[in-house]
């Protein structure tokens, strides 16, 4: 009787497992039963925390450096995954779309040639007209063998970004005497595709 119970209870376990497996794959929602031992509360409520005061004066020493962040290396792949939403996890291009395009909370520049000084902010359907792009794609009709062209939306995904260029202002405050360092600007970087499809 014992065992009985026993393999019911894992029979249970394993349904209602299948069934938030299933739940995840077809819509991202919070787990109905908590998956841990305390509940991520402040994870959700996290704010960004202000720059302190910073005035000319107080600045012995700065330089401007722009890093190179490859998503390719083990050390960034908390940036890069997950490559498509799961719950409360994004990646950081992910991250950035949504407050660019939803939220409205991040501006995004144009580089017209080659413009580092943030002077061509750009509207919300500049931003999705460089990340979505229409094309068509002939298809045949099954049933009566015509062919036609039909709209396809090709969208710039998570994974296709190899790179972030960041752009950072070094400084020496000599109030705090600390050395810090503010991010000016963060520019995602993806492979080239040719015609052919080849990437470049």
């Amino acid at each position: 009787m014992k065992k009985v119970k026993i393999l019911l209870m894992l029979f249970f376990a394993t349904i209602v497992v299948m069934d938030n497996y299933a739940q995840e794959v077809l819509a991202p929602k919070p787990p109905k039963y908590p998956d841990g031992v305390y509940t991520k509360e402040n994870t959700r409520t996290r704010r960004a925390i202000p720059y302190p005061h910073l005035r000319e004066a107080d600045v012995m020493w700065s330089k401007r450096v722009w890093r190179v962040i490859d998503l390719r290396e083990k050390i960034n792949h908390p940036l890069y995954y997950p490559e498509s939403p799961i719950l409360d996890r994004k990646s950081l291009f992910q991250v950035l779309i949504d407050g660019a395009t939803k939220d409205g909370t991040i501006t995004c520049f144009n580089n017209p040639a080659f413009d580092d000084e943030f002077r061509y902010d750009m509207t919300k359907s500049e931003v999705e007209a460089i990340l979505y792009k229409w094309d068509t794609l002939q298809t045949e009709d099954p049933v009566t063998g015509e062919i036609r062209a039909a709209p396809t939306k090709d969208a710039v995904e998570s994974g296709e970004i190899q790179q972030y260029w960041i752009k950072e202002d070094w400084f020496f405050d000599k109030q705090r005497s600390v050395l810090d360092v503010r991010i000016i600007g963060i520019c995602p970087l993806t492979l080239k595709k040719s015609e052919t499809g080849r990437l470049w």
